[in-house]
């Protein structure tokens, strides 16, 4: 049996075995109605819930056994489009550590499940935390001077993959998020699976952050520190499978 087949049958398997779903519709290897073709989907499941709402999903396991393509994805997006009502697409593959990718899925209502290469090969999801952003406090103060800022805050911060770089010649140079990934990856490399405190010094040359302030757009960075962990994604249980993508349709979009 492949990865494949071992996860839809452990899903239907799930479902037969809970009072509370058996009103569940459920179709292996489904041709699904949307509004301008039908379409195969690998499994298919539909339900009423407590609110009154009904509820498709449709779910892919072939990829499961591989990392997902930015193709596969968007041709999923387009099936989930045609087809009405409560929909959430579920795709099941490798660890995905492609942003866009990650970005795409979540905008369009498709929830990638993250599963093991083989039963017996451990996933490791890592997680960032505690970060702080040491600003260069004499360089501030000096430009503050310049401006005559007085104790005017200089605020800056958001989401890690916007938070730009530069250098001396104001070129970006890397991303807080790229500082991230980086230690990660050498981490996985190694296959040290740990919480670890990191101290990233920046040297080489000045480093600035972006700022929201209109005469001080930029700060000076001594370093940036954060915590990396790591937790074991999910083992293949199907009723705990079946309860992760029950908790997400609940929250998909009307197309």
């Amino acid at each position: 049996m492949s990865q494949a087949e071992n996860i839809r049958q452990k899903i239907v398997e799930a479902i037969k075995g809970e009072e509370d779903l058996n009103n569940m519709v459920v179709e292996i290897d489904a041709n699904v109605e949307g509004k301008t073709a039908s379409y195969p989907v690998d499994l298919y499941l539909a339900c009423t819930a407590d609110n009154g709402l009904n509820y498709k999903i449709l779910i892919q396991t072939k990829t499961a056994g591989k990392t997902l393509e930015k193709s596969d994805l968007f041709h999923f997006s387009n099936i989930l489009q045609d087809v009405q009502g409560q929909v959430l697409g579920v795709i099941f593959t490798q660890p995905v550590y492609d942003k866009v990718v990650q970005s795409v899925a979540k905008d369009v209502g498709i929830m990638l499940y993250e599963v093991q290469a083989e039963e017996n090969q451990i996933i490791w999801e890592p997680a960032v935390s505690d970060i702080k952003i040491d600003v260069d406090k004499e360089w501030v103060k000096v430009e503050k001077e310049k401006h005559q800022l007085g104790d005017a805050p200089i605020q800056s911060g958001g989401d890690p993959k916007y938070m730009f770089l530069y250098d001396e010649q104001d070129l970006c140079v890397n991303t807080i998020e790229g500082i991230f990934d980086q230690y990660i990856k050498e981490a996985t490399a190694k296959g040290e699976y740990k919480m670890v405190s990191i101290q990233h010094e920046f040297k080489g040359g000045a480093i600035y952050l972006n700022t929201e302030h209109e005469l001080i757009k930029r700060v000076k960075l001594n370093s940036i520190s954060f915590t990396i962990n790591f937790r074991k994604l999910s083992t293949m249980d199907g009723l705990d499978m079946v309860k992760n993508i029950l908790r997400t349709a609940l929250r998909a979009k009307l197309n």
